[in-house]
């Protein structure tokens, strides 16, 4: 397979965005932590758009709208945990059983919004010690892409352990 054509290639690198976002600290930014993503910055480093292996155009407008609904969801969690801190999790009791074996912490800490988050951060790099800051938007991506695959992983195992039941 060649390589894409120029204008496919120019539409791949998101161009740089007109609207560039202030570093200083704001009622968007709550003060501090990392800034609003822009959207080229959650498809290119939060869903790695770009590595995928699709080279054509239709068949890579579908998975830009999948990865731009997930990343903006994932923003969406992040400020929610930080604007309800102790608000309760709306997550499946298995998602936090879960989570809390992956990280090795005790799941009653994973059931307030923040903790959760912070756990989930924890599965993608963030070490969570009393002088971190919040964990950013692409550490709570590489978190949510990897307690995915845990739990991909535990339903193989619950349809394997029922199989060899009934056989």
């Amino acid at each position: 397979m060649g390589r894409p054509s120029p204008d496919l290639r120019s539409r791949l690198t998101f161009g740089k965005s007109p609207v560039r976002e202030s570093r200083t600290p704001g009622p968007v930014r709550g003060g501090r932590g990392n800034p609003v993503p822009l959207p080229r910055q959650a498809l290119k480093s939060g869903c790695k758009v770009q590595r995928s292996q699709i080279r054509t155009m239709d068949a890579l407008l579908p998975l830009i709208g999948m990865c731009t609904v997930v990343a903006m969801r994932l923003v969406q969690m992040r400020d929610d945990a930080r604007a309800n801190p102790e608000q309760i999790v709306e997550e499946s009791e298995e998602t936090i059983q879960v989570l809390a074996a992956a990280i090795g912490k005790p799941d009653k800490t994973l059931r307030t919004k923040r903790g959760f988050l912070r756990g989930v951060a924890m599965l993608g790099g963030f070490f969570g010690r009393k002088c971190d800051l919040q964990p950013g938007w692409l550490t709570i991506a590489r978190g949510w892409y990897e307690l995915q695959t845990l739990l991909r992983g535990v339903e193989i195992g619950r349809a394997l352990a029922s199989r060899r039941l009934t056989t």
